[in-house]
């Protein structure tokens, strides 16, 4: 069984790419696989984050991480990453996302 902590990170990738191919045409295989390469550094060297959000059991209560990120992104108008803005709808987006994945497995 895969953790939760893995689903989230294969649900950024997956995210990441998606936005990468929508908004910029970026759909090579060099550059899914320099994403992929960007997300697993990024937790590479941020994972202690995500071990926060993990419970005794390896599970994450996704629906509260959730609920927590949109209200902090509808409080502040969410987040701008270069020209890229980020809002409530990209956390549902992730989370679908999540649920997806956790549900194949």
């Amino acid at each position: 069984m895969v953790s939760d902590k893995e689903l989230l990170i294969q649900a950024a990738e997956k995210y990441a790419k998606g936005i990468a191919k929508n908004l910029f045409g970026f759909s090579t295989l060099p550059t899914q696989t320099l994403i992929t390469y960007i997300v697993r550094n990024w937790v590479d060297k941020h994972g202690m984050i995500i071990d926060l959000l993990v419970d005794k059991d390896d599970n994450i209560n996704i629906n509260m991480l959730g609920d927590a990120l949109k209200s902090e992104m509808q409080a502040n108008g969410g987040f701008t990453v270069g020209k890229i803005r980020f809002n409530d709808k990209d956390v549902d987006e992730l989370l679908k996302m999540f649920n997806d994945l956790k549900n194949r497995n």
